[in-house]
């Protein structure tokens, strides 16, 4: 008998785990970071592995602009999940918006150690050498992204801005169209700035 009630509480122990976890993703898909942020963290106090959770707080923190505890949540669902290259890409991505791009690299470069054709850290690396003016290998990095997946609006986005920086403005206008035509966004100044060379 009690054999069956600690079967019993581990099962309800589970599933408000489950529980909280779930209330927190559709809180977040709703837009509501503050209650997602609570039942992450609830979900995290009855399964501290549970890395889905860290990086979803992850992102939280990320979406509010507090980029080093995204940074730091990430790092912790690492702990679970060392061998993922989206926690990896995740992390170098926000240390690209803090400007470190000696650290994305490692972190973009993990990635791709766990897959090789993982695009996001690909294109992470592509940004990073653009942050260190080095456009030739954002290029390559960019032109490595479109070999696995030809129509990746960020890589044709990336590729666009390493061109501009090369003064190379058909070329770049040309990727640049061919991203937004696909529904992305470029940024706005970037846009206006290839207008003056169409």
């Amino acid at each position: 008998m009690n054999i069956n009630n600690d079967i019993s509480n581990i099962i309800v122990e589970e599933n408000q785990q489950i529980n909280n976890y779930n209330k927190g993703v559709e809180c977040y898909n709703e837009g509501r970071l503050d209650e997602a942020e609570i039942f992450f963290k609830k979900a995290l106090t009855e399964n501290a592995d549970l890395a889905e959770a860290y990086i979803n707080l992850g992102a939280i923190y990320f979406k509010k602009g507090d980029l080093q505890e995204s940074i730091n949540m990430n790092k912790k669902g690492l702990e679970v999940l060392p061998e993922s290259p989206f926690v990896h890409s995740n992390i170098a991505f926000a240390y690209l918006q803090l400007g470190d791009s000696k650290k994305a690299i490692d972190a973009s470069n993990k990635a791709l150690e766990c897959d090789a054709k993982f695009i996001p850290a690909i294109c992470n690396l592509a940004i990073a050498y653009i942050q260190k003016q080095d456009y030739d290998k954002s290029i390559q990095y960019s032109k490595n992204a479109l070999e696995i997946d030809k129509g990746f609006a960020p890589a044709m986005n990336n590729m666009a801005v390493a061109l501009y920086y090369q003064n190379k403005f058909k070329e770049a206008i040309e990727y640049c169209d061919r991203a937004t035509s696909m529904g992305y966004q470029c940024d706005s100044e970037f846009l206006m700035q290839l207008q003056k060379h169409r």
